[in-house]
């Protein structure tokens, strides 16, 4: 089965029927409520998921000096913690990028 299969069973299962194919924002959002729930509310408001493919997650953060925190520091934690939260041990990266969050 493929990952977004993988993934899509998950948001289903939450209730979360459209899923993160082709960036569908319902999905995406599900995906930003894992990531609230993972990194807390401070941090979601810097730093968010704005797409999933090739099994990575893309996040925009406001600023490089949390961009080198989370990619840095907290990286492998924050992937274990993804993996935990959804089930899914196929997901391999974060791409963390600077810029404006959406």
């Amino acid at each position: 089965m493929a990952l977004c299969d993988l993934v899509q069973a998950f948001f289903n299962g939450r209730g979360w029927t459209t899923g993160i194919h082709g960036g569908d924002p319902k999905g995406l959002k599900g995906l930003q409520e894992i990531w609230r729930e993972m990194v807390g509310p401070e941090v979601a408001a810097q730093a968010r998921p704005t797409r999933f493919r090739d099994n990575r997650l893309e996040v925009v953060v406001t600023s490089p000096a949390l961009r080198y925190t989370l990619d840095v520091e907290r990286k492998q934690e924050l992937l274990d913690a993804l993996r935990r939260h959804t089930g899914v041990k196929g997901v391999r990266d974060i791409r963390f990028t600077v810029g404006k969050i959406p």
